[in-house]
């Protein structure tokens, strides 16, 4: 799925009122859709329970749930579970997504201290 430490995410591309929207994978099994699923997307042309991201030995995949406008990997349609790489375009029926990592949040090391000691 990603190196070690890297959390794998979907940043939504389209449609525009969508885009910027980011899927964090934080389960070994999310649903997709505009019903009571784990990732909410608000476009009338996804299902209610559209497709699941499926996280298992450091691999992410896809797996259409039989929704109606279907999900695409760099425009092929899925018919079964697709392991997705960095880089790759996942298509929620017309919702856009490119899979990409977690930014990596390093903690700011503080430089030493520039004030002259105390005399005793």
């Amino acid at each position: 799925m990603t190196s070690e430490g890297q959390l794998t995410r979907l940043v939504v591309i389209a449609p525009d009122w969508l885009a910027g929207q980011v899927i964090r994978v934080r389960s070994t099994r999310m649903t997709v859709g505009r019903g009571q699923t784990d990732v909410y997307l608000d476009d009338p042309q996804v299902s209610r329970l559209h497709a699941a991201l499926i996280a298992r030995d450091e691999q992410l995949a896809v797996e259409d749930l039989g929704s109606r406008s279907g999900t695409t990997v760099n425009g092929t349609r899925v018919e079964t579970p697709q392991p997705l790489r960095i880089g790759d375009v996942v298509a929620f029926g017309p919702v856009v997504a490119v899979v990409d990592t977690e930014p990596q949040i390093r903690p700011l090391l503080r430089a030493p201290s520039r004030q002259p000691p105390v005399p005793a």
